[in-house]
């Protein structure tokens, strides 16, 4: 962080530094004296080419630069932290994709941003930046459209083709099972899309580099010293909040919203065959992205009073920090450089150990973004729109708090170096115990055949086939919940042994393998998996999960601060890139796929199609997945706390050896005086 604001993710060539009022570099005031307002580039008017009429002049200034800025930020942030991780559920059931290849999906983005961020960040520094956040802006639209376009090409979306559970071939009826036509292993084929969805987030990673570099350094030129941090809070205000109101926008179109908008849309649909439309957003916001491009592009390099600020940042340059007075030239280093400048960052010990501790922290932090609708879908059995809504409610609240007051309490309170590594630890830690909330959950209703036997004897066998159904000719290859009288979930009418079936009352009637009803006097199912009613739990979990969300968001500025104070001052924007690049490749990259893995190993129950694939999974082994989650976040976290205590007593053995060394050099300079 330099004294205006976010320091320019370019890479400076060299620095010279003035320690304890002496001078370490011979030629320093000359470089200062030879810093003129004069030498500064040239600002231009907003236009395009030769159209830059006088109303539109008004843009050329830095309000109106934040504004489209900030725009890109919003569209960036509600679709690929909102939108994207809202219909991961949603994608799988109507994609039919397991866990880890919905993970795949999730880290096709950070892909794309960690191989993008230093070169892009470095070619563009010393370069037109409004030429390059537009290029982004219109690359994004497209990554955005061609994310929704698997709606369009792919079949139709049928509901009574999904879980309805009525057809009459899907109870017991005596006859030979007619085996999948090649109609139906093209409709369950829908699997090969991954690869579409993965693209197009390759294309929104590499379109949104850009913009946490590029963008905040076009600001850091352009607007006064004085105010720089107000921009750039309007700037991190905008990336959380546009997250947030994705989950909670998103969550409300998968509620409300029919997957074919064209349509009649159903309404006595029961909750797992409904299908919200979760491409709206992407085609909305996609369109949108090429038009926040056309304000963009019509940005000069530089806007009116660059020389101005220019000045003043050359002043500011020369502020004491940290017992060190900086003044750093304005040229950009060469290609050449940059596996020097990069070795001597993996050199020093505090960087390197506070770098790979948040690491260990983002695979927990990305996983559980990616995957907590999921979770509070399977363990407290809620419908997606829901679960998104709720995620995206407390990301809102609890985020923003959290980073206002951590940032307010390094100011308070003037935290040093140790003091903000003390605040990580103690966050990490409460991480690590709120972490064991996820033991909880809402009771489930069994699985007949699956998660319990069909009779209650202990000597039966956990098996869909059973004595009671062994005459219906049924398959596995679709998941047809039904809900018996005996209050258990049975895989379809006719693993029940159901041999009627009234269409109106949608219910099926003399279920042999549903115990007798004291009413009707046979065993009966209905449409649908047993309703179930939220507990109490749901809400001590919530609680706990603001905890934990609170302590995810407060490392992220003293981290900053601590990474920007550990480096020499040459190497500041350098060692963000790179933190930021070992920050994907190393957390928020394995993150989804981890949680994702562990979903997949705690399936008992997939949907098997007519070719024999499997597809995405219906039924989890709640206890195991818990187990699994927890165990895998404490092993991180411990890993984590790790590294952040090394860290800790390195820097300070560090400071303590050279402290030494400055009162002993002040006190040899005290006898040579006399």
């Amino acid at each position: 962080m330099s004294a205006g604001g976010i320091e320019n993710v370019g890479f400076k060539n060299e620095t010279e530094i003035v320690k304890n009022g002496k001078e370490v570099s011979s030629g320093l005031e000359k470089q200062v004296e030879e810093v003129d307002v004069e030498d500064s580039p040239p600002t231009g008017s907003c236009g395009w080419i030769g159209c830059k009429p006088i109303t539109l002049q008004r843009m050329a200034s830095p309000r109106w630069l934040l504004f489209v800025i900030c725009t890109f930020v919003f569209i960036q942030n509600i679709v690929t932290n909102g939108f994207v991780n809202v219909s991961i559920t949603t994608l799988e059931r109507r994609f039919d994709l397991s866990s880890s290849q919905a993970a795949l999906i999730s880290g096709g983005y950070d892909v794309a941003a960690g191989l993008g961020v230093v070169p892009v960040s470095y070619y563009c520094s010393n370069r037109h930046k409004g030429t390059a956040l537009t290029a982004g802006l219109i690359l994004y639209g497209f990554g955005a459209l061609v994310f929704s376009s698997p709606h369009f090409i792919a079949p139709k979306y049928n509901l009574n083709g999904d879980s309805t559970g009525n057809d009459s071939e899907m109870y017991c009826t005596v006859g030979i099972d007619e085996p999948c036509t090649s109609e139906d292993v093209t409709d369950q084929n829908l699997s090969k899309y991954l690869y579409v969805f993965i693209f197009a987030q390759l294309m929104m990673g590499l379109a949104a580099t850009p913009i946490y570099t590029i963008g905040i350094t076009y600001l850091d030129e352009n607007v006064k010293h004085k105010v720089i941090g107000a921009y750039i809070g309007v700037f991190l205000m905008v990336a959380i909040l546009s997250g947030a109101l994705g989950y909670i926008i998103g969550g409300i179109i998968l509620n409300s919203v029919y997957v074919n908008v064209l349509e009649d849309w159903p309404t006595d649909v029961l909750p797992g065959q409904w299908m919200g439309a979760w491409w709206i957003g992407f085609v909305f916001f996609g369109f949108s992205s090429f038009l926040a491009a056309v304000p963009m592009s019509c940005f000069p390099s530089y806007l009116p009073g660059y020389d101005k600020v220019h000045q003043e940042k050359v002043e500011a340059s020369q502020m004491k920090a940290d017992d060190e007075m900086i003044i750093s030239r304005t040229d950009f280093g060469k290609w050449k450089e940059l596996p020097s400048a990069i070795w001597s960052l993996l050199r020093n010990t505090t960087y390197m150990l506070v770098s790979l501790g948040s690491c260990f922290q983002a695979i927990i932090k990305m996983g559980i973004i990616v995957f907590l609708p999921k979770l509070l879908e399977t363990m407290f059995l809620l419908s997606a729109g829901t679960a998104a809504s709720i995620t995206g409610g407390i990301g809102t609240t609890v985020g923003v708090i959290s980073t206002i007051l951590v940032g307010w309490a390094i100011k308070r309170w003037k935290l040093s170096l140790f003091g903000m590594l003390k605040l990580v630890i103690v966050s990490a830690i409460i991480i690590t115990v709120t972490i064991f909330s996820f033991f909880l959950k809402c009771p489930e209703p069994p699985l007949a055949g699956v998660s319990e036997a069909y009779t209650p004897s202990h000597m039966s066998e956990v098996d869909l086939n059973a004595e009671c159904n062994e005459d219906c000719p049924c398959t596995d290859t679709t998941y047809d919940a039904v809900c018996g009288s005996d209050g258990r979930v049975y895989f379809d009418a006719c693993y029940a042994g159901c041999k009627m079936h009234i269409e109106q009352a949608k219910t099926f009637y003399n279920c042999s393998c549903v115990p007798n009803d004291d009413v009707v006097g046979v065993g009966s199912a209905s449409v649908g998996a047993c309703a179930t009613m939220t507990c109490a739990t749901l809400y001590i979990f919530l609680a706990v999960l603001c905890i934990n969300v609170a302590c995810t968001f407060i490392p992220g500025p003293p981290l900053d601060n601590i990474t920007l104070r550990c480096v020499s001052h040459d190497q500041r924007s350098l060692a963000l890139a790179v933190q930021w690049v070992l920050a994907r490749c190393l957390g928020t990259i394995p993150g989804p796929f981890l949680f994702g893995s562990m979903l997949d190993i705690s399936c008992i129950l997939w949907n098997r199609n007519c070719d024999g694939s499997r597809g995405r999974c219906h039924r989890y082994d709640r206890s195991l997945l818990s187990i699994l989650i927890v165990g895998s976040s404490v092993v991180c976290s411990f890993i984590s706390l790790f590294f952040y205590g090394f860290a800790y007593f390195s820097h300070k053995r560090r400071t303590t050896k050279a402290s030494s060394e400055v009162k002993k050099v002040s006190l040899e300079t005290k006898n040579t005086q006399f």
